[in-house]
């Protein structure tokens, strides 16, 4: 199943154009996450201590490493089917909503934990070996979403074509994530 992903009309926008847009909305609310973000921030402190943003979530700290590996893999693969279904409506509501909304988180984290003594190295550490591949992925799925609903391309054809590509990239950042992040990260500390 091919889509043709660049347009020849005049005026016609790729998909890596909507993937670099919303690649630039991620980094500058990550930004403004971060600049917003009071440097001992009381509630943020306390969500990140007591693991209260895992949310749902808080079975992940029992998993052996494959279970790790498979969960996060299919919280990934959630978000990137939420943009693949609904991220070009609205003219890609979903799709920024999604990217501005784990930017400022990002953001907020990252002012938190440099706050409290965690050099810059270390965070690049913790996001940089498996984020490269999975935020990208995530971006493409939300450029696919909204080229594919600006082209009027079916539903099924969008979505076949969107999870070729998404979930092995998803996968294969998940294993990054759990198997080679940590020992980085250890590195780094």
């Amino acid at each position: 199943m091919y889509i043709r992903t660049y347009d020849r009309r005049p005026g016609g926008r790729s998909v890596f154009f909507y993937w670099v847009v919303l690649a630039l909305v991620y980094l500058v609310t990550a930004a403004a996450g971060y600049a917003l973000t009071p440097a001992h921030s009381p509630f943020v402190s306390q969500t990140i201590r007591s693991g209260a943003f895992l949310g749902p979530f808080q079975f992940i700290l029992g998993l052996n490493s494959v279970e790790l590996m498979l969960a996060i893999w299919v919280k990934n693969l959630m978000v990137a089917l939420l943009l693949l279904i609904l991220g070009g409506y609205l003219g890609g509501l979903v799709s920024y909503l999604v990217v501005i909304s784990n930017g400022l988180v990002l953001g907020a984290l990252a002012r938190s934990l440099h706050a409290s003594g965690a050099p810059f190295r270390f965070l690049a550490a913790g996001l940089l070996p498996h984020g490269v591949i999975e935020l990208s992925t995530i971006f493409f799925a939300g450029a696919l979403a909204i080229w594919a609903v600006k082209r009027k391309i079916g539903f099924f054809r969008r979505m076949g074509a969107g999870l070729r590509w998404v979930a092995p990239l998803l996968l294969a950042a998940a294993a990054v994530e759990t198997f080679v992040t940590p020992h980085v990260m250890a590195v780094y500390r």
